[in-house]
């Protein structure tokens, strides 16, 4: 996959002009489409928020891989980024799109229309990572690029080096939030199907995620890590809940896309996190050395789309209406959570702690999983080394 986005991006780099033309096009078209439909505007919450996580968290990964190549041709160098870029771009689009699938399969018009609109914006911030970026990003590219990868940061050694306190830390702060679903009014008829959806979308997610990172148990531990972030922000929006105005139930959907908006960020961030680990881990660099390279070349990009993201979703709460606000709320404190507890501190912590183990993968099973997203971009590295 990363010597195919590598093509696409170095094409698209000279041919900047006219994909720009093509996507201007297609944005008229859709949005003229879309204005003459009678759509619920509460249905459009989730596929709101979620264009706005995705478009950042996309956007910025790309960036970051294209500031990091010191290639002086701009072609190769934009071609370059989206081939070590890309491959995670396209695996966290891929991560979502069964949690999108389950709402249109729950029949709820309201749900149906939230889980169709919110797989065609990300599947359209998928094709315009890949597609729009990089053109734009041509003209950008002699400005941006040349900037070296930061070998660890002070807190990733930190966290890696004290792995226990910094585990018992996190667990007990995300803890005291969960304790808020003890206040929780979010239990209505409407939302009964909320464990099994939740189940299912957590089997496929592993199922994904075992693919993506070729290991069992990280694709365990990222699972575990989103139930923490979600438990505790659904904890936080049952106290706000709780405290408001009596009678005022929230909306019967609201658990749900909750859940969604904040898988959607946990998972984007936990694919850049695991692919800036595997590519430290083929660069040559032991396990836990590779842990700290990975969280270093990520944590710039996790922080900054938190920072962004968190701004943004306060914007909704301020001028949004009680669904759209709520959410914002929620997604506020779904990223804060997940980017600066869960995958800044206590990913790096356990898979410090578990060491060359976390990357067991047993052979039969390493046979069924026939798609290779080439996280850590092999074939590129193989190609380049081939033309060098």
């Amino acid at each position: 996959m990363s010597l195919t986005l590598y093509r696409i991006g170095a094409y698209c780099s000279r041919r900047g002009g006219r994909v720009a033309g093509i996507w201007l096009v297609v944005l008229l078209v859709a949005g003229t489409v879309v204005a003459r439909l009678d759509l619920d505007p509460q249905a459009l919450a989730l596929p709101s928020i979620l264009a706005l996580v995705v478009a950042v968290d996309y956007g910025l990964r790309i960036m970051s891989a294209l500031r990091r190549d010191p290639s002086p041709d701009r072609d190769e160098a934009v071609g370059r980024a989206m081939g070590s870029a890309g491959p995670s771009v396209v695996c966290a689009a891929m991560a979502v799109f069964p949690a999108m699938f389950q709402l249109v399969m729950t029949g709820q018009g309201f749900l149906v229309t939230a889980g169709l609109a919110a797989f065609a914006v990300v599947f359209a911030a998928m094709l315009a990572a890949v597609t729009l970026v990089p053109a734009l990003l041509a003209f950008a590219a002699p400005r941006v690029s040349e900037r070296p990868a930061p070998a660890e940061s002070r807190w990733g050694a930190f966290v890696t080096g004290h792995p226990v306190p910094v585990l018992v830390a996190g667990l007990a702060l995300l803890a005291v939030a969960a304790l808020g679903l003890r206040e929780s009014r979010f239990a209505r008829p409407e939302t009964d199907f909320l464990p099994l959806y939740l189940v299912l979308m957590l089997m496929l997610t592993y199922q994904h995620l075992a693919m993506a990172f070729r290991s069992v148990l990280l694709a365990i531990i990222s699972v575990a890590g989103y139930l923490l972030s979600i438990a505790a922000t659904l904890g936080l929006l049952a106290i706000v809940v709780s405290r408001g105005p009596a009678g005022a139930d929230p909306h019967p959907t609201l658990p749900v896309l909750t859940i969604i908006v904040v898988f959607g960020v946990a998972m984007d961030h936990q694919i850049f996190l695991g692919a800036g680990i595997r590519s430290a881990l083929a660069d040559g660099l032991a396990p836990e050395a590779a842990v700290r390279a990975g969280l270093a070349r990520s944590r710039r990009v996790m922080a900054v789309s938190a920072l962004v993201l968190t701004s943004l979703s306060l914007i909704l709460v301020v001028g949004g209406k009680p669904l759209t606000g709520t959410l914002g709320l929620g997604l506020a404190a779904g990223v804060l959570l997940d980017v600066f507890v869960v995958r800044m501190t206590l990913m790096p912590a356990v898979l410090a702690m578990l060491g060359p183990r976390v990357w067991w993968l047993p052979r039969p099973l390493e046979r069924t999983l026939a798609l290779d997203f080439d996280l850590e971009g092999g074939k590129l590295r193989d190609h380049l080394r081939t033309y060098a």
